[in-house]
């Protein structure tokens, strides 16, 4: 039976990351243990599998958006989109239905709103998440409660991995001060805040200081942006690295010879023309390397054996003909009398 091969490889990103890549391979055809009948060697044939690798990183992200009345429809707009991009710039390129991290998300106006939690790594639920939310024109900016909020998001995922909230607002928090106390204990938690101002009336020296790991400023975690295209540069700059991985290559061996490398076709399917069986049990391995060096190995084992030409033997063809000359002369006797 063909041994489905899965490898899961973890490995130390250059943001102090780390990422588990998992690998895919098995050889669909031939299969396992099965036996060919030919009346000639080498015999071809064609192989075929699929393979795969994806990665997963232990990244949790936040988003948190400003939805009170002084943020604004066309801010909250731009908010909305630079979010979205956001996203965009996690899916998996080997797995699009995943994200590279888990994200939830935040709203706030007189209170923290939770709009996804726990943390996800669906794609199509956290895009659903943020399509669904709306301009609430909520009055208040409470940003107290939008950072208990936001600590309370990371923590219904366990605090397990680097956490950093993307924090869209325009900086101008007015209810249930002060907000530094919160935000202490966020970072007290490991969380980060990348901070985005948004419009003209931005108090930047708040935003300023909600950015990074501490209440210190000019530790750049803050960006002002008074567009859309601003914002996602900005976004672009405060990225993390995900260290992503695809499927690289598949090598095929043929009892224990490198024949070359198989064609990869499309999702992660592969095949070679032309493999040469012997006479005997042929054992076939294809190793699927990903992009990362990781890699997973299949092995079948094929046997050919020569085909019966139901010929007799010759000593039995000998006996045949001396039955068929000694039934002739009694015959021929017979006859005689």
């Amino acid at each position: 039976m063909s041994k489905f091969s899965v490898a899961a490889i973890t490995l130390l990103l250059v943001t102090g990351v780390f990422a588990q890549t998992t690998m895919y391979n098995t050889i669909t055809s031939p299969v396992d243990g099965s036996t060919i009948t030919s009346s000639y060697e080498p015999y071809d044939i064609s192989l075929s599998g699929i393979a795969s690798a994806s990665s997963q990183s232990d990244l949790e992200i936040v988003i948190t958006l400003d939805n009170s009345g002084s943020i604004g429809s066309t801010n909250f707009g731009y908010e909305k989109q630079a979010a979205a991009y956001l996203i965009s710039q996690l899916v998996d390129p080997a797995d699009n239905t995943k994200l590279l991290a888990d994200v939830g998300i935040v709203s706030f106006d007189y209170y923290g709103n939770t709009v996804l939690s726990p943390p996800s790594s669906d794609a199509t639920a956290v895009n659903t998440a943020l399509n669904n939310l709306a301009f609430a024109n909520g009055g208040a900016t409470n940003w107290a409660d939008a950072i208990q909020e936001t600590r309370s998001v990371f923590a219904s995922n366990g605090n397990s991995g680097e956490e950093i909230c993307f924090f869209f607002s325009d900086g101008n928090p007015n209810y249930q001060n002060p907000w530094t106390d919160d935000a202490t204990d966020a970072y007290a938690d490991g969380i980060m805040f990348n901070s985005f101002a948004i419009g003209s009336g931005v108090n930047g020296t708040y935003m300023d200081q909600l950015g990074g790991t501490s209440l210190a400023t000019g530790d750049g975690h803050y960006w002002h942006a008074n567009s859309f295209p601003e914002l996602q540069n900005a976004v672009d700059d405060a990225l993390p690295a995900t260290g992503s991985v695809a499927l690289d290559y598949v090598d095929v061996f043929l009892n224990g010879t490198d024949i070359g490398d198989a064609t990869i076709g499309a999702a992660g399917t592969y095949s070679m023309n032309g493999v040469e069986l012997v006479y005997g049990v042929n054992e076939i391995k294809t190793v699927a390397y990903a992009t990362d060096g990781s890699f997973a190995e299949d092995i079948v084992n094929v046997t050919l054996v020569p085909e019966s030409t139901n010929v007799p033997e010759p000593g039995i063809f000998s006996m045949l003909i001396t039955g068929m000359f000694l039934m002739g002369g009694t015959f021929l006797k017979r006859k005689k009398n």
